[in-house]
């Protein structure tokens, strides 16, 4: 899939959101669109239009005929943003709008925000008086087309502004049904993910002449110190985390020995390069190098920066050389196994009744006090 395609599908998706919640609120007799939606439609047609539009019922209480207008810019443009779509709505706005703003303005438009009807029956004088004509009624599948044929710089930028706002506009337009909305904070924030724990055996196995743990226990307390962290990690975020893992150096085969060595680490310009969305890879970035999982390192010596891999709650452990390792010999994915966190690959599931190591040693630790 291209960029623009990646992009594409989304804002599609995200429009067609925005507009099913729209006509619910409308079969229910809630015509309205309140300022925040009237505030996002004209940031997102700003971006659109390359315009400088204001909603112009900040200076005068429901301006008639219009809410957003453009006077600064080469081509003064005003809409009308609404939820109805029929030829008396339209006939209703033109009527509104002053002699003042159809003089003030080479382009008027209504926003539908949901689909336009096939034929419309327009008022001709007032039409002629407007300047408007049918092609200046948008609905969402208009506007859509609109933004597929923009620039990439233009469709990233629809794109991350519909990412950004849709849950808050999507939430601001529910309608309550005897006082409950549908959306509550359980639809929209992720539990803790079922964890399927290890004995860590075949770990330490894996590696038993190699000194790597001095014992089962101590690779299982390794594991689960690591996995106490993984855990709390939203799900994109570990896959986000394993595909960082199946694309270091090390794993592509680009370690060689006799060359200089890049360690546990990925190619930053490659991550940019790969990852669609920049305000995603930004934020997730940003979480992992505060929880320590990754490390940005840039020598500003013209190479591309490096993203280090780290494994925190396991620490003067030698889990950083085991697991990757481990991985890497068998084919196995570490995006797969920190999506759904079932970590038996490395050994069963531990016996309950066997404490695991890191316990024992807080327990001799209260002891001591």
């Amino acid at each position: 899939m291209t960029a623009r395609g990646a992009f594409i599908g989304p804002i599609i998706d995200d429009l067609d959101t925005i507009s099913s919640r729209v006509r619910a609120r409308s079969k229910l007799g809630h015509t309205d669109l309140n300022r925040i939606l009237e505030d996002f439609f004209k940031e997102l047609l700003n971006l659109i239009y390359k315009a400088n539009l204001v909603n112009l019922n900040e200076s005068r209480r429901n301006a008639p005929g219009l809410d957003l207008g453009d006077t600064t810019s080469a081509i003064k443009r005003a809409f009308q943003v609404t939820s109805q779509a029929s030829s008396q709505k339209i006939n209703k706005t033109l009527h509104a709008i002053t002699d003042a703003d159809a003089a003030l303005y080479d382009e008027i438009y209504v926003l539908v925000i949901g689909e336009r009807q096939a034929k419309y029956q327009l008022d001709t004088s007032q039409a002629k008086r407007v300047g408007f004509e049918h092609p200046n009624i948008i609905g969402m599948t208009e506007l859509a087309s609109r933004i597929i044929g923009s620039e990439i710089d233009t469709i990233r930028a629809v794109y991350e502004k519909l990412r950004a706002e849709l849950q808050r506009i999507t939430v601001e337009l529910e309608v309550a049904i005897d006082g409950k909305f549908a959306t509550s904070l359980g639809g929209v924030v992720e539990d803790r993910p079922a964890v399927e724990r290890s004995d860590a055996s075949l770990l330490f196995a894996y590696d038993e002449s190699g000194g790597l743990f001095a014992s089962r226990e101590e690779a299982q307390a390794a594991l689960n110190g690591f996995i106490d962290r993984l855990e709390l990690l939203p799900r994109m975020t570990r896959q986000f985390l394993g595909w960082l893992l199946d694309n270091t150096d090390l794993a592509l085969g680009l370690d060689k020995p006799g060359m200089p060595s890049t360690g546990l680490s990925v190619n930053a310009d490659l991550v940019s390069r790969k990852h669609s969305d920049q305000r995603v890879l930004h934020e997730d970035i940003r979480l992992l190098r505060s929880w320590k999982f990754v490390d940005y390192d840039d020598d500003g010596d013209g190479n591309s920066p490096r993203i280090s891999i780290g494994f925190p709650g396991a620490h003067k452990t030698n889990l950083s050389e085991a697991l990757p390792y481990f991985l890497f010999d068998r084919k196995l994915s570490a995006e797969t196994l920190f999506s759904t966190m079932n970590f038996t690959v490395f050994g069963p599931p531990p016996v309950a009744n066997i404490p695991v190591l890191a316990k024992k040693k807080r327990r001799n630790a209260l002891r001591k006090k």
